[in-house]
């Protein structure tokens, strides 16, 4: 018996199935190489976003790739002192200002600020008496002639 048919011939119910069984594998083979191409897109894009930033957190600090400076963080700390971290790549000079800003009607505006300088590893913390409010940090630093402005988060103070 020969197993071409015609167009409207019957089919039974098993090779119904059969059918079924090999057109839904198909497809599902398809829908996973699509899911593994979509994810493999994915990753590659992820991948530029994390070289671009290495990692953050909520304080304000960055691992970014810059080429002379390793780690920078800036943040507002127990009280209210204005404190900045800088980590320079190959022992390079580090030069900045810390800002501590309060925000005023609609506006951040400069409190108090500070200058510092020091070579590969530069902490710098100070501290201010200071009425209630919304406060946060801003450094700028030259370190080996990169520019770098960055902002801590905001930190009510009672």
């Amino acid at each position: 018996m020969s197993r071409n048919r015609p167009f409207n011939c019957y089919i039974s119910e098993e090779e119904k199935i059969l059918l079924k069984f090999k057109g839904g594998f198909t497809y599902e083979i398809q829908k996973i190489v699509f899911m593994m191409v979509l994810v493999l897109c994915m990753s590659s894009l992820s991948l530029v976003s994390a070289n671009e930033i290495k990692s953050s957190d909520e304080q304000g600090s960055y691992q970014p790739m810059w080429s002379n400076v390793d780690f920078i963080q800036t943040y507002v700390s127990y009280g209210l002192n204005a404190c900045a971290t800088i980590i320079s790549s190959d022992y390079e000079s580090v030069k900045g200002r810390l800002y501590l800003q309060k925000y005023i009607n609609g506006y951040w505006s400069t409190v108090k600020s500070w200058e510092f300088s020091g070579w590969d590893y530069t902490d710098v913390c100070k501290s201010y008496n200071a009425s209630s409010g919304k406060y946060r940090t801003k450094v700028y630093v030259n370190v080996g002639g990169e520019h770098i402005t960055m902002y801590s988060n905001e930190k009510e103070i009672n």
